[in-house]
C-alpha cells in the first residue's frame, strides 16, 4: 500500500499538474505492461486469465487495458465481465446479510451453475452466448451477446468473485486489482483505501447509475464486510497484484463528490470524515484526467 501526503501531493499538483497527473498514470500503465508480459510468458494452459478485486478497485477498465497489454505481447485477450452473470432481483431470494438486507458482495448473487458452463466451454474453445444485465432495473435483459476466443486469445475475466474457485468452477491463473492507495493529513489521520474507493463509488454511482449518494452510503458497512468474507480471502491466489490508486485522485473527488455529501443525517459522522480528507486536497478537475484513463471509470467521459 504506497501512502501519499497529501500536502506534498497538493504542492506537486500547483507546481505541475499535467506532469504530475501523467506520472501517476504512466505507473498503471507500467503495472499493467508488466503484468501482461508476465502473462505471456508464463506456460498458457487455459486460455482464461481471472482478474479480481473488491468493488471501486477499477476492475473493468483494468481487464480492458490489460487485454490491449497482451495483444502487444503477442497473447491478444478480450475482456468478460462476471457483473453480467448477476441474478435479477425478480429471479430472487437473493441473500441477504445479517441485517436483512441484500448482500451484494455475496457469490450466491451469481448465476454460478452458467457462469460456470460458459467458462468450461471457453477452456474448451467453444463460443458462449453471454447474458447482459441492466444495473438501472437490477435485471438480466432479454438480449444476449456472442463471447468467442479466436486461437492464442485469452479471456480476462473480470469479477470481484473471480478467484473464488467454488464460482469460477476451475484453477486458472489471476490477477488482484486494489485502490492501494492510502492519504496522510497534516496532523497524521489517513484515509485508506477502501474510503478512497468508496470515494470512487460514490462519484460512479450518482454519474452512471443516477443512484444518490446517500443510497451508496448506506451500502458502506454491507459492502466492506461482504469483501472481508467473500474477496479477500482469496487475494493469495492471484500471481500479480495491481494497485490502480492515483496521488492526484484525491482532489479529484474534492471536485465530484464533496458538493455533494449531506451535512446531517444518519451518515453524517462517515461524511464528515470524508470531508476533512477532501477539503485539504487541491481540486482536480475532471477535464485534466486522460481520456483513456482508469478513472474514467468512476468519473465518466466528461466528469458531470
Amino acid at each position: 500500500m504506497k501512502i501519499y501526503d497529501i500536502a506534498r501531493v497538493s504542492s506537486q499538483l500547483l507546481l505541475d499538474p499535467a506532469g504530475q497527473i501523467a506520472q501517476c498514470e504512466e505507473a498503471l500503465c507500467r503495472q499493467i505492461e508488466e503484468t501482461a508480459a508476465r502473462v505471456a510468458r508464463a506456460p498458457q494452459t487455459s486460455p482464461v486469465l481471472l482478474l479480481s478485486g473488491p468493488s471501486g478497485a477499477g476492475k473493468t477498465t483494468a481487464a480492458r487495458l490489460l487485454a490491449g497489454a497482451l495483444a502487444r505481447q503477442g497473447r491478444p485477450g478480450r475482456a468478460l465481465s462476471m457483473d453480467d452473470y448477476f441474478l435479477g432481483h425478480s429471479e430472487g431470494p437473493l441473500p441477504v446479510d445479517e441485517f436483512g438486507e441484500i448482500d451484494l458482495e455475496s457469490p450466491e448473487r451469481l448465476d454460478i451453475p452458467l457462469l460456470q458452463n460458459h467458462l468450461a466451454r471457453l477452456r474448451a474453445g467453444q463460443a458462449v452466448d453471454v447474458p447482459v444485465f441492466d444495473f438501472s432495473r437490477q435485471e438480466r435483459a432479454e438480449c444476449t451477446r456472442a463471447f468467442a476466443l479466436e486461437s492464442n486469445e485469452i479471456a480476462v475475466v473480470e469479477g470481484i468473485h473471480a478467484l473464488n474457485p467454488a464460482v469460477t468452477g476451475g484453477v486458472d491463473p489471476g490477477v488482484y486489482a486494489d485502490a492501494g492507495a492510502a492519504f496522510r493529513a497534516p496532523d497524521g489521520a489517513v484515509l485508506y483505501p477502501e474510503q478512497l474507493r468508496l470515494l470512487r463509488r460514490l462519484s460512479r454511482d450518482r454519474i452512471f447509475r443516477g443512484r444518490p449518494v446517500e443510497d451508496t452510503l448506506s451500502l458502506y458497512a454491507s459492502v466492506g464486510r461482504g469483501e472481508r468474507k467473500n474477496i479477500v480471502p482469496y487475494r493469495g491466489r492471484a500471481a500479480v497484484c495491481i494497485e490502480t490508486g492515483m496521488a492526484y485522485e484525491l482532489g479529484l473527488y474534492r471536485t465530484l463528490v464533496l458538493p455533494w455529501l449531506p451535512d446531517d443525517g444518519p451518515y453524517a459522522a462517515l461524511c464528515a470524515e470524508l470531508r476533512f480528507f477532501l477539503q485539504q486536497a487541491l481540486p482536480v478537475q475532471p477535464s485534466a484526467v486522460p481520456h483513456d484513463s482508469l478513472l474514467r471509470e468512476f468519473i465518466g467521459q466528461e466528469g458531470l
